[in-house]
């Protein structure tokens, strides 16, 4: 994808398809909503704070690193998801949380924040 593809979320129509995941197509609304709800529930950022995002879906994925964009944190990202390369990202001090879709007891499982109501 060329750079001149790209278009900014407000360009596109309220009902347009932006994003894919397990649970399907997402809209432009569907996509703000879940950043926004995601962004109240993170941590008040501080100068050089950054957000672990760890997410196998894809959607879960862009909600985790917008919505800590939005929040005003930096968005650290592991190399790989080894259990102990997250662990240890996780506690450089920086982070102030480690985001994921998985089954760790660490961190705040976005799957669970996605569904409760906004």
């Amino acid at each position: 994808m060329s750079s001149s593809s790209f278009q900014p979320l407000a360009a596109y129509a309220d009902g347009a398809i932006v994003a894919d995941g397990e649970a399907g197509p997402r809209t432009v609304t569907e996509l703000r909503r879940d950043v926004l709800a995601v962004a109240k529930r993170l941590p008040p950022a501080r100068e050089g704070s950054e957000i672990v995002v760890v997410c196998g879906d894809r959607y879960h994925f862009a909600v985790g690193v917008l919505a800590a964009w939005e929040a005003g944190h930096g968005v650290a990202l592991p190399p790989n998801t080894q259990p102990e390369v997250v662990r240890h990202l996780s506690r450089r001090s920086a982070v102030t949380l480690l985001l994921h879709d998985t089954d760790a007891n660490e961190g705040a499982d976005l799957r669970a924040w996605l569904a409760e109501p906004s």
